[in-house]
């Protein structure tokens, strides 16, 4: 009889019991499924990699190049190209006659027109020409070093007399000409070379030239030279 009277004491406490457990278990499910569902939204939230402008590597993708810079660049040195002056040339017209007469004049009269270093005499002489009336003389010694002498000259004609008017004058030094006395307002301009050609005895027309693109070749033939263990003073 008391062991009955357990048994249905005991029934309702189980029932008690179980039904807190469901009731417990239903608030803690949800609470673990907000979770996990907050989780996967921060997940498909975040920014996705963009790989479009990235180059494939071993290691993964590399940064994307910066073609905003190399565009700035090159647009900046075609500015810098564009902005360079142009050689200038003079308005004169050719007049090979005349300059024919000049270059004779200077030879017959070449140590009156500068006089030579003590017991020497000036090597075969050679002209540049800027038009017809404006030209550089340039004169070296045969046998003595640094003595030579690169002068500008405006010619002009009476009849047929040549006059000159000397212009500026340059002294030869080890690295380049230096200007002694006189102003020179040519030194952009086209030159045109004359040089003796010994074959027909001739004086003919070699080469064309700034002074700005003979400093440069000056400045490779030095670098040239440099590399092989030895540097010229002046280019002859």
């Amino acid at each position: 009889m008391q062991r009955n009277k357990l048994i249905w004491i005991l029934i309702p406490v189980v029932v008690i019991i179980a039904g807190g457990y469901a009731a417990w278990s239903k608030n803690l499910i949800p609470g673990l499924k907000n979770q996990s569902d907050t989780q996967n939204k921060n997940q498909n939230s975040a920014t996705p990699l963009k790989y479009e402008n990235r180059t494939p590597t071993d290691s993964g993708f590399s940064a994307p190049s910066d073609s905003s810079n190399i565009s700035a660049s090159e647009n900046a040195a075609q500015e810098t190209d564009e902005d360079s002056p142009e050689e200038k040339r003079s308005s004169e017209k050719t007049d090979e006659n005349f300059r024919q007469q000049i270059i004779a004049y200077v030879n017959q009269n070449i140590n009156k027109l500068v006089t030579p270093p003590a017991n020497d005499k000036w090597d075969v002489p050679t002209f540049y020409f800027v038009g017809n009336t404006n030209f550089y003389l340039e004169l070296y010694a045969l046998d003595a070093d640094l003595a030579g002498y690169k002068l500008l000259y405006k010619a002009s004609k009476d009849g047929n007399k040549i006059s000159l008017n000397e212009l500026a004058r340059y002294k030869e030094t080890e690295d380049d000409w230096v200007l002694s006395q006189g102003q020179d307002n040519f030194d952009n301009y086209v030159m045109e070379e004359y040089d003796y050609n010994e074959d027909n005895k001739k004086w003919e027309k070699t080469d064309e030239f700034t002074d700005e693109t003979y400093a440069d070749n000056l400045s490779d033939t030095d670098s040239e030279s440099d590399s092989a263990g030895s540097t010229p003073a002046i280019v002859r």
